[in-house]
């Protein structure tokens, strides 16, 4: 067997005006279109090789695009982002980032949902930013960027409800920044308890936050009883 495997290049060709087109698609059938798989090589030692999709270096350079066909009547085809998995190791991040401008400005990047019925009562898509379970749950961080040299202002960081229209009772709401003064009633017990354990747990040899955390949730979900235990790992602010 070779050291290396063989390539396969598919090129379009040069034009004086424009370069001609490349191409790949599907058939179509009665029930479901064809698919279009596009996977790089395995490695049985060391890492699979990159898919790199990109538009050429230019005076201006072209887009890229990854879109979902649009559905007549039945819902829209998802699109996902997603790493693999990991048995060993930390799985791939996810990694979102505009490029530099020396002159200008910097590109901008943008989530947005999309809109409900205009005249219906359909809900305009949400968007959420949740990070991942785990014995040390993970941490979700929005910074405003920082302002260079003497005279550089840092950037805003705005939280903003949408407006309502022109028949409705009012503007969306920004809730559950501060916790109510029943919520602090709720969970200072579970504060001074967590305190207490937390301290003589992570002074014993060999012991540390990991497992204070699994015996403070142990410890709290078998307190709570009825319906607040059910709230348990579904956002209960205890």
């Amino acid at each position: 067997m070779a050291a290396d495997g063989g390539s396969v290049a598919i090129e379009s060709g040069d034009g004086a005006r424009s370069g001609g087109f490349l191409d790949l698609q599907a058939g179509e059938g009665r029930e479901r279109g064809g698919d279009v798989s596009l996977i790089t090589g395995s490695s049985l030692a060391h890492a699979s090789g990159k898919l790199l999709l990109a538009s050429a270096a230019s005076p201006t350079t072209g887009d890229v695009a990854f879109a979902s066909g649009d559905a007549e009547t039945g819902a829209s085809g998802r699109l996902d982002l997603a790493t693999g998995d990991s048995l060993a190791g930390v799985s791939g991040s996810i990694r979102m980032s505009t490029g530099a401008s020396a002159l200008g400005a910097a590109g901008e990047i943008g989530l947005r949902a999309g809109a409900g019925a205009m005249a219906g009562s359909a809900l305009g898509g949400a968007v959420s930013l949740r990070a991942g379970d785990g014995g040390a749950g993970g941490t979700v961080q929005i910074d405003a960027g920082s302002g260079l040299g003497a005279a550089g202002a840092g950037g805003d960081l705005q939280l903003r409800s949408g407006a309502a229209g022109a028949t409705g009772q009012g503007g969306g709401e920004i809730k559950d920044l501060r916790i109510t003064r029943q919520e602090a009633k709720a969970i200072a017990p579970v504060i001074g308890r967590q305190s207490l354990q937390g301290f003589f747990i992570g002074v014993l040899p060999g012991a540390g936050a990991t497992i204070a955390s699994f015996l403070g949730y142990a410890v709290e979900h078998n307190l709570t009883k009825g319906a607040e235990q059910e709230e348990f790992g579904k956002g209960s602010i205890k």
